[in-house]
């Protein structure tokens, strides 16, 4: 795997200059932080493959030294979207003047989940990694260029059994392809983290779907003691989610298609997407009631 390390002294010149200019400081207990590694930043694009027919996004751009080299990949439509003002201002004087470049002030997490834009690629803020995440998961891009701590991106990458698996690991792996692409030390973001960053890729599995979006309320549920088997969770959820009696549950339990006395942690995603796919038709027919 590639590894960036150090920072550009041009794009950081650049860097103090715009940050001056617009009276800007961040705030690195947000986890706020710039990528200025020159070489990072193009890998980061290039790995995208953004092509002219594609529209892209690009979340929490800040001075846009991301937003430079997606501008000089043409898309056919560039959105950024900024919460900052400041930034939103910043960005206006250095990308305003191309028509095919929407700049957006606004949250994020707010716009997500996303069915315009067929790749987004972004260095985010590492204080809003999982809900993103979910977020993403939830969305219909075909392509992801993501930044994330280290530890953060083996939680999306683990395999069942292992430490870091999690419903995150379920939710993310089953929408997309997930794989690492390159280490980015600490000494290539300014302010400096205290922790290494993962590059990932997502590719797109299948779009989302209802079982997912089961997943997505379910999972967190069922890994709030990743160390017990499925029944218990599982008969809690009924229970709670579906009011169902303890009849219902037992015959639901019965019938259930995965192992339920095997421990969560333990269950593969395509166990997983098999309990959504035979949940599924239990909510349905419980609704029609």
């Amino acid at each position: 795997m590639l590894v960036f390390s150090g920072i550009d002294r041009d794009l950081l010149e650049t860097y103090r200059l715009l940050m001056a200019e617009y009276g800007i400081s961040l705030k690195k207990e947000a986890g706020q932080h710039v990528l200025l590694n020159a070489e990072a930043l193009s890998y980061m694009v290039e790995s995208a493959e953004i092509r002219t027919p594609d529209s892209v996004l690009e979340i929490g751009p800040g001075p846009g030294n991301l937003t430079e080299k997606l501008v000089e990949r043409g898309p056919r439509q560039l959105t950024l979207v900024e919460r900052d003002p400041r930034f939103v201002r910043l960005l206006r004087d250095r990308f305003g003047g191309y028509e095919w470049i929407e700049i957006v002030r606004g949250n994020a997490l707010r716009i997500l989940p996303d069915a315009q834009h067929s790749v987004m690629v972004s260095n985010p803020p590492y204080g809003i990694s999982s809900r993103l995440v979910v977020k993403t998961v939830l969305s219909e891009f075909d392509r992801v260029i993501l930044t994330f701590q280290s530890e953060f991106g083996r939680r999306l990458t683990a395999e069942p059994g292992t430490r870091s698996y999690g419903s995150l690991s379920v939710l993310t792996q089953l929408r997309y392809k997930v794989r690492p692409l390159a280490i980015l030390r600490a000494s290539a973001f300014y302010p400096r983290p205290k922790v290494d960053t993962v590059m990932l890729r997502f590719d797109s599995r299948k779009p989302p779907d209802e079982e997912l979006r089961l997943l997505k309320g379910l999972l967190p549920h069922i890994f709030a003691n990743r160390k017990k088997t499925l029944r218990a969770p599982l008969k809690s959820w009924l229970r709670g989610f579906l009011q169902m009696d303890p009849d219902a549950i037992s015959s639901v339990l019965e019938s259930c298609p995965v192992p339920i006395d095997e421990r969560v942690y333990k269950l593969s995603p395509e166990q997983y997407a098999k309990l959504a796919s035979f949940l599924k038709v239990i909510v349905r027919e419980r609704r029609g009631r």
